[in-house]
């Protein structure tokens, strides 16, 4: 067991204690949205058109295979990204290349969510995925740089180190893709009486939380559901550690589950509505919520160490050490830094909601429903100074 596993462990035999927390009042830091006239305002949609109408793309490159909404994607390294969209497929993309390595169809409803072994949500270090994949050789026999190989080389590497792309869709199924075989799913997972809005893994796990109000555990090697946990509302999102799992839904309550006992043992009041995101460490929780606002917990006591009202429904976020990079509804993305509380950076390039993001050391990677992926390189990022200027800056 790593590390991270261990101490998280030990912080929740020390929380058990309790069994609800309701989150204290904390006085918000308040980000100003775009500014939209009010005669402007006819429909939603061109609301988001107006809110989106920047001066220019500050990203780097544009995917746009897909034919409909993207809702979700994992990042895998600093090369590989995969996508998922209201056009019921699956696409993964070479990003160095600007190439869709694969297409996976056979859902028949929205495709919420997808995740992968070596994913950005599985707690795997991303830089050390680079190292390694650019470290392969091209075959047994022979140890080329990096700089000699073709692109068929590394993915070759690609599919053999990361094989396989899970997701979870409006269709009640959670479906598992094996890249090295087939473009058809090798396994059907089926159990949930609603659509699946997250699913998550392990080495030996899938989890999935759905609009039935449960979140189930499937085991990887048979495809059967060992355990159900049933919540009082829908399930938009969740993460899991070991045997430790914190879930978000419609009711605005975060619970934290052991899932050795199956049982929640606490409960956070973290929103007014719907909570659309989470992220934990062994330190802290933050969660994005349909009330505008994002909430950063401690982990041990569930206080509030944080709270920012941004005003539209938050849609996604990320955070890395101190850096929380986060999207709402009529927002392009935005930086805010968690250690001296200041936001002062902003991702332009999308012309509708971005509906997810992830980022590392060298990519920002953001999915919209405006039907395309975008990335920043190096962070090519707008900040507004203090005179309502901006400029460009070239480091994250």
């Amino acid at each position: 067991m790593d590390r991270s596993s261990t101490d998280l462990e030990r912080q929740m035999e020390a929380i058990k204690s309790g069994n609800s927390f309701t989150a204290p009042f904390v006085p918000p830091i308040v980000i100003p949205t775009v500014p939209t006239p009010a005669n402007s305002l006819r429909t939603s949609r061109q609301l988001r058109k107006r809110a989106f109408n920047n001066p220019f793309d500050a990203s780097d490159q544009t995917f746009s295979a897909h034919t409909d909404a993207l809702l979700s994607l994992n990042l895998i390294s600093s090369r590989y990204a995969i996508s998922s969209s209201a056009d019921c497929s699956v696409r993964v993309w070479d990003m160095d290349s600007q190439n869709c390595m694969h297409t996976l169809h056979g859902h028949t409803g929205w495709v919420h969510s997808i995740i992968s072994d070596m994913g950005l949500h599985q707690n795997i270090d991303l830089d050390f995925v680079d190292d390694y994949l650019n470290q392969l050789p091209s075959s047994p026999k022979d140890e080329p740089s990096s700089s000699s190989r073709s692109d068929t080389d590394v993915v070759d590497h690609f599919e053999d180190i990361c094989p396989f792309v899970i997701s979870g869709s409006g269709d009640s199924t959670v479906r598992i893709w094996d890249l090295r075989k087939n473009k058809e799913a090798v396994q059907v997972l089926e159990g949930h009486n609603a659509g699946v809005l997250i699913v998550r893994c392990d080495q030996s796990s899938i989890v999935s939380g759905s609009v039935d109000r449960t979140i189930k555990l499937w085991d990887r090697e048979t495809g059967k559901c060992t355990q159900t946990l049933k919540n009082e509302s829908y399930v938009k999102t969740l993460q899991f550690l070991s045997y430790a799992l914190i879930s978000g839904g419609g009711d605005g309550v975060m619970k934290l589950w052991d899932l050795r006992s199956g049982k929640y043992f606490r409960t956070i009041d973290a929103h007014d509505g719907g909570i659309s995101t989470l992220q934990f460490d062994t330190e802290k929780i933050i969660s994005g919520g349909k009330d505008g606002k994002i909430r950063i917990f401690e982990l041990a006591s569930g206080k509030v160490l944080d709270a920012l009202t941004i005003g539209t429904p938050i849609t996604s976020l990320q955070f890395i050490k101190e850096k929380l990079v986060f999207a709402a509804s009529r927002m392009a993305p935005v930086m805010y830094n968690m250690k001296s509380k200041t936001t002062v950076r902003e991702f332009v390039g999308h012309t509708d909601n971005v509906s997810d993001l992830q980022f590392n050391r060298k990519r920002l990677v953001t999915a919209s429903w405006d039907g395309t992926l975008k990335v920043c390189l190096n962070f090519l990022i707008l900040q507004v100074n203090s005179c309502g200027h901006s400029k460009l800056l070239l480091h994250f």
